[in-house]
């Protein structure tokens, strides 16, 4: 004969095995990298791995960094997401921007997804398209995003890499290559 209390702790047990399996769903997973950089955390651990990375910035606090990566000066920005006080994305791009024509820009844009899809840690979206000149880019945009590609780190979507041609000052294209942590994706 079982006591009382048994049926009590079973039940006490039985809620205690549901809640805590409701916050390992809740958990975020692994979150998107950039080299040894996860885009997650408060801004201050981001720039911290930045730096240890060989990134520098102009003040404490700038959302601007800058490094040498690939023989290339780039520029990189930090987006937080202000609702949870979390870093959502880090984007990627030269420095240098204006002294590339859109076909230059859009052999750039090819050989980069090309590279991604050789890596086996990137899943390449289906609808990714290869550039074909300043023919293959949104004639309605004049101003923004006018290509993009996209990559899945781990095949998880919501650990997302995008590839994009921007059009800036109407004439001139450059590549960005953004690191989204989309699990803390919100109002930026």
């Amino acid at each position: 004969m079982l006591p009382k209390d048994f049926g009590i702790m079973k039940r006490f047990s039985l809620i205690i095995a549901a809640l805590v399996f409701s916050a390992s769903l809740m958990a975020q997973p692994f979150p998107t990298v950039f080299k040894s950089v996860q885009i997650t955390g408060s801004y201050k651990a981001v720039a911290k791995q930045l730096k240890a990375e060989g990134f520098t910035t102009s003040y404490e606090g700038n959302d601007y960094f800058n490094c040498m990566y690939n023989g290339e000066k780039l520029l990189a920005i930090v987006k937080t997401n202000k609702d949870i006080d979390q870093v959502c994305s880090l984007t990627l791009r030269r420095s240098d921007i204006e002294r590339d024509s859109a076909d230059e820009v859009s052999e750039n844009f090819n050989a980069l997804c090309e590279k991604f899809e050789k890596e086996l840690k990137y899943t390449p979206d289906r609808a990714n398209k290869k550039a074909n000149g300043a023919a293959s880019f949104d004639p309605n945009i004049s101003i923004g995003i006018v290509y993009k590609a996209k990559f899945y780190q781990d095949g998880d979507p919501n650990r997302l890499v995008e590839l994009t041609i921007r059009r800036y000052q109407v004439k001139y294209h450059h590549i960005e290559i953004n690191y989204i942590n989309c699990y803390n994706q919100g109002k930026i």
